[in-house]
């Protein structure tokens, strides 16, 4: 699998439980790394946001230590 290059955008939606908590832009940055952008947060989890750099949202990404 080929990632594509740094800068890379695609829209996202992430799910909890059946049912969708945020979506918004994601970037590709260095080392694989995701940061979610213009993010918004429906009410259904009380998900942390992700501009947050916070364990749970570090299991939405690779393990690149």
């Amino acid at each position: 699998m080929t990632l594509p290059p740094l800068g890379w955008t695609t829209q996202v939606k992430f799910w909890e439980n059946g049912k969708e908590f945020l979506e918004g832009h994601m970037v590709l940055l260095r080392g694989g790394y995701f940061r979610c952008l213009k993010a918004h947060t429906s009410g259904a989890s009380n998900a942390p946001h992700p501009a947050q750099d916070t364990e749970y949202w570090k299991r939405f990404r690779p393990n690149l230590n």
